[in-house]
């Protein structure tokens, strides 16, 4: 019953019925410290999440904020020694939430969807005192009436 403050917020799409791309095959290559994803129809726009795994290299692999350069190519920033191009089977998915709560324990985002989009993720506090274990998020967000979720945390101290 008590609103925690500073807990890591994270929401994906869940399954490739939604709006959103799941798990969707990528390609990356690096310049500098910048990120360069070939993923065909994404959809997303500037600013937006996506979170990327199955690269080899750790370094590409993370939750991203992205720019938008073409309707099939983004870009993100990442260390400027990776190997390049990315290896491995990367994939790309797109994150709907991805924030700290603030102090009423709330974390929001606001965007429209054109169908409803499962959703999957998780919440926790592991930085700061009160330690939190983590707890999971599952749902639907509605394209008509969008969605809250509670998550029920357990003291990790």
């Amino acid at each position: 019953g008590t609103e925690i403050s500073g807990a890591r917020v994270f929401v994906e799409s869940s399954d490739g019925t939604g709006p959103l791309p799941y798990q969707d095959s990528v390609s990356i290559t690096r310049s500098a410290t910048t990120a360069t994803v070939t993923h065909t129809a994404h959809g997303f726009e500037t600013n937006q999440y996506v979170v990327i795994r199955g690269a080899n290299e750790e370094g590409y692999n993370k939750v991203a904020q992205i720019t938008v350069t073409g309707a099939n190519t983004y870009t993100y920033a990442v260390d400027g020694g990776l190997a390049t191009p990315a290896t491995g089977s990367p994939v790309s998915s797109g994150v709907l939430v991805y924030g700290l709560t603030d102090v009423n324990g709330e974390v929001s985002d606001s965007r429209t969807l054109s169908t409803n989009q499962p959703v999957k993720g998780w919440v926790r506090k592991s930085t700061s005192s009160p330690l939190y274990k983590t707890a999971l998020i599952n749902g639907t967000v509605s394209s008509a009436n969008g969605a809250t979720f509670t998550a029920t945390m357990i003291s990790d101290e």
